[in-house]
């Protein structure tokens, strides 16, 4: 937060790079420290010129100049010591005009991220999720940090320690994913990074296809393929193929790769009616006789329809035919003729 109290005002050099503040600090050599001060705008002069504060390590420029043109703002850079085991801070004042040019600055603070940040970033383990599953991040949680995630996508939360997302995979290959983490103590600038990858497993591509026809009597075999991991069936079978003998709904779960996906198949019976042509019939020459099978059939003289009428001897057989499934009935009709009666 900005600094409260008493802080060091100036009014600011008419000599560009002035020397506003220095000091000599101790360093370890060969460690990246953070550097940072709060400055404000005391000028009280309308329209003068805002300071323009830089800070400066060794001659070397560390923090950019920077217009301190409002209330309190805190100006933050990194620096590596190198060889060095002490160095020359100083606060320059790069402004060389007027009027104005009047300023603060308070909180001037030099530190190692080593010294600052006590527990080490863990992003959590590498995931391998199903495509579409929602899963969250496994990352250390530490009080009074701030977390940022980056990568392509899917996070419900990029400001969260351990965000929930979902990804989707079309396939047919796994497609991997690699997020950041950053984290970092409030206020310290010392971020941490760490990685996690996440390989996203596209659902299995399970399809029994369309509905099947059994017909009365029958059986026929449902069949997921080969290759899975694991196969169930809603009749509680773990073979790659079954057969039914009976009409209903078959659902059919496969794993592979830790993934599940399920498909079903409707098996469809026909109602199909009773066909009796009756039994074989004997008729004189001036008669007939005449079939009638309730619903419409395929005839053996070629002709459609519920009946049929016969004044002849002959083999008659009729079909009806529903779904792919056949009912049939044969029936052998034979014609007397009258005998011939002479008295003389």
């Amino acid at each position: 937060d900005p600094p409260n109290g008493l802080f060091f005002i100036a009014n600011g050099s008419t000599a560009a790079n002035a020397d506003a503040w220095c000091q000599t600090v101790d360093v370890e050599p060969n460690t990246e420290y953070t550097l940072s001060f709060w400055a404000m705008n005391v000028d009280g002069v309308n329209g003068g010129f805002p300071g323009e504060l830089a800070l400066w390590i060794d001659g070397v420029e560390v923090i950019t100049p920077e217009l301190i043109e409002a209330g309190w703002e805190e100006l933050t850079g990194t620096w590596n010591s190198g060889p060095n085991t002490s160095v020359e801070v100083c606060i320059k004042d790069v402004l060389s005009a007027g009027p104005g040019n009047d300023y603060g600055f308070d909180d001037i603070w030099m530190y190692n991220c080593t010294d600052v940040i006590p527990q080490p970033i863990d992003a959590g383990p590498d995931l391998q999720v199903c495509s579409g599953e929602s899963i969250e991040f496994q990352a250390t949680v530490y009080d009074g940090y701030e977390y940022l995630w980056l990568g392509p996508g899917g996070l419900d939360n990029y400001g969260l320690a351990n965000p929930s997302f979902s990804l989707t995979n079309d396939g047919p290959d796994p497609v991997i994913y690699t997020y950041t983490l950053e984290l970092d103590t409030a206020d310290t600038g010392c971020p941490q990074i760490d990685e996690v990858v996440v390989t996203v497993i596209p659902l299995p591509a399970v399809d029994l296809g369309e509905d099947e026809v059994i017909c009365p009597g029958e059986q026929i075999s449902l069949s997921v393929g080969t290759g899975w991991d694991a196969v169930e069936w809603s009749t509680t079978e773990t073979t790659p193929v079954i057969s039914v003998d009976q009409a209903g709904t078959y659902s059919v779960t496969v794993t592979e790769m830790g993934c599940t996906s399920s498909d079903e198949i409707e098996v469809i019976t026909p109602d199909l009616p009773v066909i009796e042509l009756g039994d074989d019939q004997q008729i004189c020459e001036d008669e007939e006789v005449v079939f009638d099978i309730g619903v419409e059939g395929l005839w053996s003289d070629g002709t459609t329809g519920s009946n049929y009428t016969s004044s002849s001897t002959e083999t008659i057989w009729v079909d009806y035919l529903d779904l792919g499934c056949l009912v049939t009935d044969t029936v052998d009709v034979e014609v007397f003729n009258y005998p011939i009666l002479d008295l003389g």
